[in-house]
């Protein structure tokens, strides 16, 4: 199976099943480091169509949220493309199944799913705490409630001050922000929030727990699920709770 990925999370989870099937992918699929030498065919949003087509895939892979709906159509007229639509864990669980079945390597992906579930039962929490998740700093940009991340957040025991709020949306922090949260969480992408961020935004908020979060954890869907329980545990211990 000639295999096009046009997520970095799916071209991971490919990768995990067989990176030998895996023969595009985009710029910002760079993990697993195997994957380094498969072809590039655009980012996520610019995808190369002709380069796409040089490589004669058997199958793209995308996802609605992520991926270009002018360009996607484009390549339906040419090649099957699957488009995965999640904004659940259940949704990213079909998908795997879905990708495992694709490549003939449905033993790997219902081990992968057991392992998911598994791992998230341990995340039992009796009270949800009031966060804010920062996607994007000028302009500020957060996360509603019919989003991946904020499903995420709920597994993790974080209520969205946001939650009223769909997709991604720009917001004044001065005057939407519904009181000041216990918690801002600074995510690593799409916008790569660092220490000089977490420094003004602690002076700015004195009396919240400010801190950066590994962003891949909370919106990759695929194989790095099986690792978000852990990271979650060591996170809220980290932040206090």
């Amino acid at each position: 199976m000639r295999i096009v990925s046009c997520v970095p999370s799916i071209s991971e989870l490919v990768a995990s099943f067989d990176a030998s099937q895996l023969v595009g992918r985009t710029r910002f699929c760079t993990e697993p480091a195997q994957i380094g030498g498969v072809a590039v065919i655009g980012g996520t949003k610019n995808l190369n169509v002709d380069a796409i087509r040089s490589l004669k895939p058997d199958v793209i892979l995308a996802v609605k949220e992520e991926n270009s709906k002018d360009q996607i159509e484009k390549l339906m007229e040419d090649f099957r493309v699957i488009v995965f639509e999640i904004g659940t864990m259940e949704d990213a669980i079909q998908m795997i199944i879905d990708v495992g079945s694709l490549m003939q390597k449905e033993n790997l992906a219902m081990d992968l799913c057991r392992l998911i579930r598994d791992r998230f039962e341990n995340l039992v929490f009796q009270v949800k705490i009031p966060v804010l998740y920062l996607i994007w700093e000028n302009p500020v940009m957060t996360i509603g409630a019919d989003t991946f991340i904020h499903h995420m957040l709920s597994k993790a025991g974080f209520q969205n001050v946001f939650e009223d709020q769909n997709r991604y949306p720009v917001v004044d922090l001065e005057r939407d922000l519904p009181g000041e949260p216990e918690i801002i969480i600074l995510s690593s992408e799409p916008y790569p929030f660092r220490q000089k961020h977490l420094d003004r935004f602690r002076e700015r908020f004195p009396h919240a727990t400010v801190v950066l979060a590994d962003g891949s954890l909370f919106s990759w869907y695929g194989s790095r699920m099986a690792q978000f329980p852990d990271y979650v545990l060591k996170f809220r211990e980290q932040c206090g709770f």
